[in-house]
């Protein structure tokens, strides 16, 4: 989780600068899409769909679902409400993060955890190569 702590932050008449309050909504912003999209993914797979098979129902584009699973794409009120229709959930449902990363880690074996914790500290061509790599290993 990030730290919304202002103590790093700096001071000009006593309060934060501007840049700092852009710096710290980005931050939130960033934080807030990639829980959400840890969330869509769970619940997708807790539903035994694919990407392809939610884009589908939901009439959005597998891209669209899949940028919002990685958290580089916000969705919007209609595609909230598109992707609890097609889960057959509440959109609020998606807002319930307490515990999402318990569930999942609880779930897999202690290698798939290792290895998530190597891969989200790693550059994204790296990513890439090491999917590559894994597909074709486990085909």
């Amino acid at each position: 989780m990030i730290n919304y702590s202002f103590s790093n932050m700096r001071y000009g008449t006593g309060m934060a600068t501007f840049y700092d309050t852009i710096i710290i909504r980005r931050k939130a912003m960033i934080d807030i899409k990639k829980r959400f999209g840890r969330r869509l993914f769970q619940l997708r797979t807790e539903s035994e769909m694919t990407q392809a098979k939610l884009a589908t129902i939901s009439n959005l584009s597998v891209d669209l679902i899949s940028r919002i699973e990685r958290g580089m794409r916000a969705p919007s009120l209609e595609t909230i409400l598109k992707i609890s229709e097609a889960l057959k959930i509440q959109p609020a449902d998606l807002f319930n993060f307490d515990g999402e990363e318990l569930k999942i880690q609880s779930e897999c074996p202690f290698e798939v955890m290792e290895l998530w914790k190597l891969l989200r500290e790693s550059r994204p061509h790296h990513i890439k190569k090491i999917f590559q790599i894994a597909k074709i290993i486990l085909g």
